[in-house]
């Protein structure tokens, strides 16, 4: 191979890559010579794979590889009172069928025709010059021969495609918001749908509906639907979400709507220290920092514990006799300093009655954001016992607070 004496063809390569794998794995020690060898093989592999394209790839002749990494469907559609597809149809599949039997797309009703009113779709800006070229095909094709009433849909599945392609993002934030461990935690579904031998690449009137597996199902959320767009980064592609849009997830099944056909997957974010942290922080009450939901009952009992210590002191000692010698001592201070100067007592209570409005109004706040915590809990996929807490302390203290400071105090 070296000195250019064998020429490689797809056989060539399959059986060569084949004794490589078998010599790495079945050889305990490597010496220099060894290492060369094998680089020097690999370079010349993927140096012959590089140039080749279609059927030529050995990927595309191995059979076992075939079916490991990918699923390959192509059905004939009748254009006639066209009603939908769900693609592929795993029920008619002859011989052993993929692991993979959910991940699915449904075709609208109006996949073969353009939006009516393509200046106002909302969507049209996905691939503008492939909307414009197909609507004029459409429009001369408006009285299709009888025998051309049947389109070809093919669908393929990329079970290991994503985890080769570049990293590449939509750069408008507007379209896509990239997590700050971006993954993609499903397979890589590609629709094309041809029509009389031209593909369709119009802005569909109505989505079509990807269902996805997830790859993993723990230390994942944030999922975005996301295509590969070749229009962006100067003609080199990348992810992005124009067009797309989740509608339905749980913990291992995420559908998207999109009103275009491409390649599709869908983007999340890894939430390793998410979940770690919940499980130490609140499985271990020593430890340092508490998961939100303590966080939660503790500024609850907070708040109650105060409004009632404030009720004692607010309430009347000769109507409410109270034994205990602290309450004793601070009721008797009140009235110390009632004596002292009389104009006091009424400020005090305006304080008073103040502040009992405000940390009741707090304890049914913290009281109702539990319940929206525990309800979060069973909803949501990622967990939520770690994180920020600005919108759980604006709604437990922050609303209270602006709750009495509108209401008139005029003391008790």
């Amino acid at each position: 191979l070296y000195r250019n004496t064998s020429l490689l063809d797809s056989g060539h390569v399959q059986q060569t890559a084949a004794l490589l794998a078998n010599a790495t794995a079945h050889t305990q020690t490597f010496y220099g010579s060894d290492v060369k060898v094998g680089y020097r093989l690999t370079q010349i592999l993927l140096q012959h794979e590089i140039n080749q394209q279609g059927f030529n790839l050995t990927a595309t002749q191995d059979v076992h590889f075939t079916e490991v990494n990918s699923m390959i469907s192509v059905d004939r559609l009748k254009k006639m009172n066209f009603a939908g597809a769900k693609l592929p149809r795993y029920q008619s599949l002859r011989g052993p069928r993929p692991a993979d039997q959910e991940t699915a797309v449904t075709l609208p009703d109006s996949v073969f025709q353009p939006p009516l009113d393509s200046k106002g779709h909302r969507h049209l800006d996905v691939f503008p010059e492939s909307s414009q070229r197909n609507g004029s095909a459409n429009r001369k094709r408006r009285h299709p021969d009888d025998s051309q009433q049947d389109a070809v849909a093919s669908v393929i599945i990329f079970h290991s495609l994503a985890s080769l392609l570049p990293e590449s993002y939509d750069p408008d934030k507007r379209s896509l918001r990239v997590p700050k461990r971006p993954v993609i935690n499903t397979p890589v579904v590609s629709i094309t749908v041809h029509d009389n031998d031209e593909l369709l690449q119009h802005t569909l009137d109505k989505p079509i509906t990807v269902q996805f597996r997830l790859v993993t199902t723990e230390e994942r959320s944030k999922p975005i639907c996301v295509f590969w767009n070749h229009t962006i980064l100067a003609g080199s592609g990348g992810w992005s979400a124009k067009g797309c849009e989740v509608v339905f997830r749980n913990s291992t099944h995420i559908s998207c709507q999109c009103y275009h056909m491409t390649s599709f997957a869908v983007l999340m974010d890894v939430s390793r220290r998410e979940v770690s942290h919940a499980k130490t922080f609140c499985k271990t009450p020593t430890s340092l920092r508490l998961c939100n939901k303590t966080s939660i009952i503790n500024n609850g009992a907070t708040a109650l514990f105060l409004s009632e210590l404030i009720f004692i002191l607010g309430i009347n000692q000769a109507d409410n006799p109270v034994n205990h010698s602290a309450c004793s001592f601070l009721l008797t201070l009140f009235q110390l300093f009632s004596l002292i100067c009389p104009s006091l007592l009424q400020f005090l209570c305006t304080v008073i009655a103040i502040l009992l409005h405000f940390f009741y109004l707090c304890s049914f706040s913290w009281l109702f954001l539990e319940g929206l915590h525990i309800y979060r809990m069973i909803s949501e996929v990622r967990d939520i016992n770690y994180g920020p807490m600005r919108f759980y302390y604006l709604i437990g203290w922050g609303v209270p607070a602006f709750i009495t400071g509108l209401g008139p105090h005029d003391g008790i």
